[in-house]
């Protein structure tokens, strides 16, 4: 299924709220992170659990982040297809934590 701005589109599943992450799970996802690709896009990530993903001065993902392993995370919104389901991507820790990978676009990312 297409999403925006991937081939691949946000993953569902049934569970209306995501689970929380703990004080200092977040902490190596924290910061600004550019795409390395012509695009320029990037994400922003705080500790308490929010992000966003933008390009161009516009918003293609707002929502929270959940740890889902060691270095992987779910960028967690709320998509309504007649019944209200979480839908989210993922993001991979790569390099020590200096790049991330986004399983949307399957582009790479640094950090900033």
């Amino acid at each position: 299924q297409d999403g925006p701005g991937g081939q691949d589109g946000p993953r569902g599943s049934a569970a209306a709220e995501p689970p929380r992450a703990a004080p200092g799970q977040l902490r190596a996802l924290a910061g600004k992170w550019l795409s390395t690709a012509q695009a320029r896009d990037y994400f922003v990530f705080k500790g308490d659990g929010r992000g966003a993903w933008l390009a161009r001065g516009r918003t293609l993902w707002q929502g929270r982040v959940t740890p889902a392993g060691r270095y992987t995370f779910r960028l967690v919104f709320q998509q309504s297809t007649g019944a209200q389901r979480a839908a989210y991507w993922e993001v991979k820790l790569i390099e020590g934590g200096r790049r991330l990978v986004f399983d949307g676009t399957r582009q790479i990312y640094r950090k900033v």
